[in-house]
């Protein structure tokens, strides 16, 4: 039996001395022992082993763990569309020039991200953000020379910043970018030791953070900039010959271009008064703060740096039956990405786990998880938009939707939208078409790359949802699923898989009537984890037990466990008759009397409150008559549980007596 300090041995011994002692062991063996080498070839075998996991160890940090890919996505055509490395690349705002007027000498900045442009100031909300106005044109020369590498340099301060703070991208790889980014962002002779201080995220943070903060709050620092490049070195005359690019001379050219557009820049200055140059520098610095200010504005609201995947539940578990669901899933947003439209829609009754597979799905394949809820007092604006108040003041922010739409690789879950008006799902048409958007009042929310989206809903007969629109429901045709509770008789799980009516149910039962008496093993792996004595047992093994206790075969199987069958009889009893009641009650609820069904959570809080209670009769019956008193109609479905539970005759022992735990 393996020990911890087996363990670690194991992981501080590294792979070649571990192969150096067993071949020195194996040549001691050959020479000592007359086992016709049996020893001596394990020995060698063994150290073969080791030396497999040579390479890996002395790679250190930069060894990669090779991920294995989930059961549910081993069938898909190309598993690699859904699993994504890294969830988001950083995608900034930048700044952006156009011509203005037929002169070409004025241009008009605009900030561009993504195949989008925002027109600073065009209005007081762009993209859910607040935007005041700006002056936003300059001279060519202007442009090209001072404001654009001003610019570019608040932009790369801030990509620096947001590195820093980086949660999902790998350290080696963020103080790759950092080394790349801090001299775009230094001048000569400011930049830090790196070495030093970019493993260390505080200092690190520290630096670049009062970097930013004086661009922003310091003006004396922009005029030194301009004056920087303004007077970076005496411009020349321009040159009379023509230097081609592609020549071999094609820096010397831009070079000769620059001396050029800095000299026309200072000849209004040249025999005119120091102040006039002082009032020109204090007027472009302030334009350009002003465009710098929204910038960084525009990309603290957009920072997908800083959005990482969820983490898998603990308490999620992939039954069969959640497998199965899984790999629909798999297949369908792989359909997606693939043809670059449409959404998933996940159709199923109130608790059968319908988010929690689509947050599981986020977080197996590493991508970022967006959570939007639908109701019916939404309209268009919601979709994009919402309010926050802060200090007793209103901001209007992008909503969760608008902020997944941004993030290259996001999941993003729409919760119920056939509870909105119609003319509200009207908006969501465009998502679900080739151009992956929807726009509100002249703002666009484009997807981008990688994004999945799907629906969850109920079914149309809840009564507080509605029908889908035609419209809506025709553009996710191929996409839809169904997910009900995990399945409890082998008639149960060809129905969902088949998806029977109640004639064809009936009617394959006629054919067999085993069918309903043959108990799946799959809620049941959910409810063990209850049980201290059954929490550890894997689910192969439990299915193993379970096939013993409840089915009444498949004993030999279970091999050195075959002799706590008897210790744990009661307890594989009990969630079996658990589960009995919960499925009566589901199927009571699906013919309609019954106004509440009992959900997966509600299966686990049962389990729970037997552990407490020692009596799974008086484990419902507390749990749920507290839970009558909240609607009208509870204290009929609660007489339906007391008449399920009295109905149950055959296992009315387990029912009512108590079991020691």
């Amino acid at each position: 039996m393996e020990t911890k300090d087996d363990d670690k041995l194991k992981k501080h011994i590294p792979p070649d001395e571990v192969a150096r002692e067993l071949t020195a062991f194996s040549a001691f063996l050959q020479s000592s022992t007359t086992d016709e080498g049996g020893l001596a070839q394990a020995g060698n075998e063994a150290a073969t082993m080791a030396r497999a996991n040579i390479t890996a160890e002395k790679g250190g940090e930069e060894a990669e763990e090779e991920q294995e890919t989930p059961v549910w996505a081993a069938n898909l055509p190309h598993p690699e569309n859904i699993f994504v490395e890294k969830t988001h690349e950083l995608e900034l705002w930048h700044p952006v020039a156009k011509s203005a007027g037929k002169s070409n000498e004025e241009v008009e900045i605009r900030f561009r991200r993504m195949g989008e442009e925002l027109v600073p100031g065009g209005t007081v909300l762009e993209q859910g953000v607040e935007l005041g106005i700006v002056k936003n044109h300059f001279s060519n020369d202007e442009w090209e020379y001072v404001v654009k590498p001003i610019l570019e340099r608040y932009v790369n301060a801030l990509e620096l910043r947001i590195l820093s703070r980086s949660v999902t991208e790998k350290k080696k790889d963020v103080a790759r970018k950092i080394k790349q980014i801090a001299p775009q962002v230094f001048r000569a002779g400011e930049i830090p030791d790196l070495e030093k201080i970019v493993h260390k995220g505080k200092e690190f943070r520290r630096i670049i953070g009062e970097l930013v903060n004086e661009m922003n709050t310091n003006p004396q620092v922009l005029k030194k900039w301009i004056n920087e490049v303004l007077k970076e070195e005496k411009p020349e005359p321009i040159q009379r010959k023509v230097i081609e690019k592609g020549k071999g001379e094609g820096r010397k050219y831009e070079e000769v271009q620059k001396k050029a557009g800095l000299r026309r820049l200072m000849q209004p200055f040249e025999k005119g008064a120091k102040q006039t140059f002082e009032n020109y520098v204090d007027d472009l610095a302030d334009r350009i703060s002003k465009l710098g200010m929204q910038l960084l504005f525009l990309n603290s609201k957009y920072t997908e740096g800083l959005y990482k995947p969820p983490k898998v539940k603990k308490d999620f578990v992939e039954t069969p039956y959640m497998t199965k669901c899984l790999e629909q899933l798999a297949e369908r947003t792989g359909k997606q990405i693939e043809e670059k439209k449409g959404m998933v829609g996940i159709i199923g009754e109130m608790g059968t786990g319908k988010n929690y597979l689509v947050e599981h799905f986020a977080a197996k394949t590493n991508r970022p998880f967006f959570y939007f809820p639908c109701s019916r007092g939404m309209d268009t604006a919601d979709l994009g938009f919402h309010f926050e108040f802060r200090k007793g003041e209103s901001y209007i922010m992008p909503s969760a939707m608008a902020r997944g739409l941004k993030t290259k690789n996001a999941v993003i879950l729409i919760d119920e939208p056939n509870a909105l008006p119609p003319e509200v799902v009207a908006g969501l048409h465009g998502l679900a078409d080739h151009n992956r958007s929807f726009v509100y009042n002249g703002v666009e929310f484009k997807a981008a790359e990688g994004v999945i989206i799907v629906m969850t809903m109920n079914p149309a007969f809840y009564e507080h949802v509605k029908d889908l629109p035609e419209a809506f429901s025709d553009r996710t045709l191929g996409m839809d699923m169904v997910m009900d509770y995990p399945p409890l008789t082998k008639l149960d799980q060809l129905a969902q898989e088949n998806l029977w009516s109640s004639a064809e149910r009936e009617q394959a039962l006629q054919a067999d009537n085993s069918l309903d008496q043959v108990y799946i093993c799959d809620e049941a792996l959910i409810v063990k984890n209850q049980f201290s004595d059954l929490k550890n047992w894997s689910d192969e093994d439990f299915t193993n037990l379970w096939d013993v206790v409840v089915n009444g075969q498949g004993e030999a199987v279970l091999g050195d466990k075959a002799n706590q069958v008897e210790r744990l009889k009661p307890f594989v009893k009990a969630i079996f008759i658990i589960l009995k009641v919960c499925d009566a009650w589901r199927k009571r609820y699906k013919n309609g009397d019954i106004q509440r069904t009992i959900s997966l959570r509600g299966s686990t809080a049962v389990a729970e409150n037997f552990l407490r209670t020692k009596n799974v009769r008086k484990a419902f019956l507390d749990l749920y008559k507290p839970n009558s008193l909240k609607y009208d109609g509870g204290q009929e479905d609660y007489e339906s549980l007391e008449q399920i539970l009295n109905d149950k005759d055959e296992l009315d022992k387990l029912l009512n007596e108590e079991i020691g735990v």
